[in-house]
């Protein structure tokens, strides 16, 4: 008993605790976009084919309508629900009120976070036509596919709510 009243062994649970605690954190640290891009592939879901488009989409959507299209590929939410986590990215990221943000959970669900312009000016029909250009393909396992039919869907989306 003399032992956990030592100095040593304070400092040394001290020591390890904070180790501990360090390696958690790095372990969790925050999906990182890259800005003009708005791609974080941090589970390597998509090709650089797939990239380009969407980052050629965002580059007209930003001129034409102020608006992007985040995507972020995670392994893991961390346990996190997927709406938590997108909401916490598009709130790191900086997302606006016309932006929405996909994300792919590598082997989970996906989720897509709509800005409140988009939520408000969007209809039914056509957040209905979101999930249906996306589901079949990210579920059978072709995220690259997924990820292009939601940013053809998106463009007609876009399109139809900002030329009204």
């Amino acid at each position: 008993m003399k032992v956990l009243k030592s100095r040593g062994f304070a400092l040394a649970v001290l020591v390890l605790v904070i180790v501990a605690g360090s390696l958690y954190g790095i372990s969790r640290k925050p999906v990182a976009v890259q800005y003009g891009t708005w791609i974080a592939d941090d589970a390597g879901l998509l090709t650089a084919e797939t990239k380009q488009c969407i980052e050629d989409y965002n580059r007209q959507w930003n001129e034409k309508y102020y608006a992007v299209v985040a995507v972020a590929s995670v392994d893991s939410t961390h346990g996190k629900s997927s709406e938590n986590y997108a909401a916490a990215l598009g709130k790191e990221w900086g997302l606006g009120q016309n932006d929405m943000l996909l994300l792919l959970v590598k082997g989970g669900d996906y989720y897509v976070l709509l800005g409140n312009g988009v939520n408000a000016a969007a209809t039914d029909t056509q957040l209905y036509k979101l999930k249906s250009a996306i589901e079949q393909d990210y579920y059978g396992g072709s995220y690259d596919n997924a990820a292009l039919s939601f940013y053809r869907m998106a463009d007609v989306v876009y399109a139809q709510m900002f030329h009204k």
